[in-house]
């Protein structure tokens, strides 16, 4: 007996002890030290990651109704061959579960927290990632194995585990980096803090604060009842709003699953009061000052997405349409039709800024160059440069800014392939002259290149002229007007600098007409060339006859690039041959030239006097040789030559001359000095 009493007390012993411990942890919290388990966990995870996995701090099971689990001092190591030290490193994570839902075949997490989080990732000049894990790519296929023997009918292979939700999510402190080798640019994220709850029957609530590329920010998402989310095939609703860098971002509509945008449509809403303040995100210029909203529709597809009811005003540029691709797996194709009400492009040259961002790193010695064939997308907010290849694009602005031309109604309709737009038509109304041509766009090289020509025919070139405020007043008229232009550059001020411009005028008229007397003088221009070159003087050099004369005219200004800038002054000169006679006229005006700002210094010389007699329909002694000097004018009331001298072989006369048409009769007024004697 008394063996038999000694026994039950053993045993009683041996079942109470652990259950009165189990109370003691539970009630009291007792920490349980797993720093022994430390190695062999370290060992299971870098098995499955691929990743040495270090374990540095300490691990703590507090057991309870809810366990909680402790790791401190986290890291997980890069794969060999990169350098950017370690993939992950965590200073604290922390997860508490419960018990008893779990034993009901329920999960339920009352808290999973971390701190110190600093992620960095990394891309290689060859395309490779160092955040993909060995065996984690769904899109390599499992290696063939035997067939799997059907489970028996009374197996709980099929029991599912029902998740009941997370009460509290909290993250501190979480710095994410992105490095693209070739480009050098860096990618980064700080979260400083992260609070949200994904309970069973309640909305899913995140709320975020943090910086991204240094530029402060704040996010909140809700979502549907994570209930909903894990039972219903139908796409769940998300509301999403974000403030940063003075903008406003809301995103409404339904997503297909938690992984997956395929099936997704978004509503989708940008403003903003200076976009200039987002040049840390976007790589705009800091001191850009203009408006800016943008709005769509966003679906999105196995292999596509489009943006429908896309609508975009950045200070004067209105735009609205519709933008998309097709082909992502492969080849993608990106689809526009953009229609602008307005085009500021001063505006938009200053948004975009001249500096260049992102740029390749130059190839080692004797390494060809390579570069992307497309149209180039880079910003400081993208993880790596996009690249648009090929295109098809529609394209109508009704009204593009100018300083000095008045461009409307602008239609092309283009097909990209490869980088390379060839010759495609389109039309556009320069002052009110409608003129068609044709587009060509190369963007293979690295300073993309663009040709276009364009023609009309029966124009009024004077009113052309007067239309773009250049010139007023001039009679000038041609059969037909060709114009070509060659620019490359990455930038529009590099485009205008790097123009080269050329305009052909077959069969026209120009009329020299006294406004007062309507006197006139008619010119024949069989053809009429205009030529302006990169950093050249803008030169046109016309072929023409008066009655039987024959005259050949040169006439210079400033580079086109400085025209287009509308300086105050304009350098202007006149080379004019015919009859025996040059007449050279130079001096400098204002924009529009016009008659009473007219005023230029005048040399002519001749052989023969007489040789004007068919010209001028006078008759002139045979004297020469002969030249003429002075500072030529032109006023409302006439034309004035002050500062006169005129030399006929030895002979010189010096004074001013003036020619009045004003009045019943035209009025000539001399006064004249020689060495001998005065003529008034």
């Amino acid at each position: 007996m008394k063996f038999i009493r000694w026994s039950l007390v053993t045993a009683l012993l041996l079942v109470a002890i652990p259950v009165v411990i189990s109370v003691i942890f539970i009630l009291f919290g007792a920490t349980i030290n797993l720093n022994p388990f430390k190695a062999k966990v370290e060992t299971a995870a870098s098995t499955a990651l691929g990743r040495a996995v270090t374990l540095e701090g300490r691990m703590e099971l507090v057991p309870s109704l809810w366990p909680t689990v402790e790791v401190q001092g986290i890291r997980i190591a890069n794969p060999a061959g990169w350098t950017n030290g370690d993939l992950v490193q965590a200073k604290l994570v922390r997860a508490q579960l419960g018990i008893v839902p779990l034993l009901e075949g329920k999960i339920l997490i009352r808290e999973i927290a971390a701190e110190g989080v600093a992620l960095k990732l990394e891309t290689s000049s060859d395309g490779k990632e160092n955040w993909r894990f060995e065996g984690f790519d769904s899109n390599e296929s499992a290696p063939a194995g035997p067939a799997e023997t059907p489970a028996p009918a009374d197996s709980h292979e099929n029991d599912q585990i029902e998740f009941l939700g997370l009460d509290q999510l909290s993250l501190r402190n979480v710095a994410v980096t992105h490095r693209q080798s070739d480009t050098e640019s860096v990618f980064e994220f700080e979260l400083e803090d992260l609070a949200g709850e994904a309970r069973a029957d309640y909305p899913i609530r995140l709320n975020a604060r943090g910086t991204f590329q240094k530029l402060p920010y704040a996010i909140s998402v809700t979502g549907p009842p994570v209930v909903q989310l894990l039972t219903t095939e139908e796409h769940w609703p998300v509301d999403v709003s974000a403030r940063g860098g003075g903008a406003e971002l809301t995103v409404q509509g339904r997503v297909a699953a938690v992984n997956e945008l395929a099936g997704s449509t978004l509503e989708l809403e940008l403003r903003g009061d200076r976009i200039g303040d987002l040049a840390p995100w976007l790589g705009v210029s800091s001191l850009a000052g203009s408006a800016y909203r943008a709005s769509g529709r966003l679906g999105v597809t196995a292999d596509a997405w489009h943006l429908d009811s896309m609508e975009l005003a950045l200070g004067r540029t209105l735009l609205r349409g519709e933008l998309g691709q097709t082909g992502l797996e492969k080849s993608p194709l990106t689809i526009a039709k953009l229609q602008f009400d307005a085009v500021d492009p001063a505006e938009l040259a200053a948004i975009i800024g001249t500096a260049k961002k992102g740029s390749p790193k130059p190839p080692a010695a004797g390494e060809p160059q390579q570069k992307k064939a497309g149209l180039t997308l880079d910003a400081p907010i993208l993880p790596k440069q996009m690249v648009i290849a090929d295109a098809d694009i529609e394209l109508a602005i009704k009204q593009i800014f100018l300083p000095t031309i008045d461009l409307r109604e602008v239609l092309l309709s283009s097909r990209f392939r490869d980088g390379k737009l060839d010759r495609s038509p389109f039309q556009a109304v320069v002052a009110g002259t409608l003129f068609k041509g044709n587009l060509a766009i190369d963007l293979r090289e690295a300073e993309p290149r663009l040709d276009f020509s364009l023609g009309t025919d029966s124009i009024d070139i004077g009113g052309l002229l007067d239309r773009l405020q250049i010139a007023e007043d001039l009679e000038m008229k041609a059969d037909r007007l060709e114009v070509n232009v060659t620019a490359r550059g990455d930038h529009l001020l590099g485009l205008i600098e790097n123009l080269d411009f050329s305009a052909t005028v077959d069969n026209g008229t120009w009329t020299l007409r006294d406004p007062n007397t309507r006197a006139s003088a008619d010119l024949r221009l069989a053809r009429g060339v205009v030529r302006a070159s990169p950093g050249q003087p803008i030169t046109a050099s016309l072929d023409g006859r008066h009655d039987k004369t024959k005259l050949m005219i040169e006439i210079k200004s400033d580079p086109l690039a400085a025209l287009l800038s509308r300086p105050d002054r304009l350098q202007l000169s006149f080379n004019i041959e015919g009859a025996g006679t040059r007449l050279q006229l130079s001096g400098a005006t204002a924009l529009p030239i016009a008659r009473n700002l007219f005023g230029f210094k005048l040399s002519m010389n001749g052989e023969n006097l007489s040789s004007l007699d068919q010209l001028l329909g006078v008759s002139l002694p045979p004297l020469g040789p002969y030249s003429v000097a002075g500072q030529f004018s032109m006023s409302a009331s006439g034309y004035q030559v002050s500062g006169l001298d005129l030399r006929v072989r030895d002979s010189d006369l010096a004074g001013n001359l003036s020619l009045q048409t004003q009045g019943r009769r035209p009025r000539i007024d001399m006064e004249l000095t020689t060495g001998k004697r005065q003529i008034n």
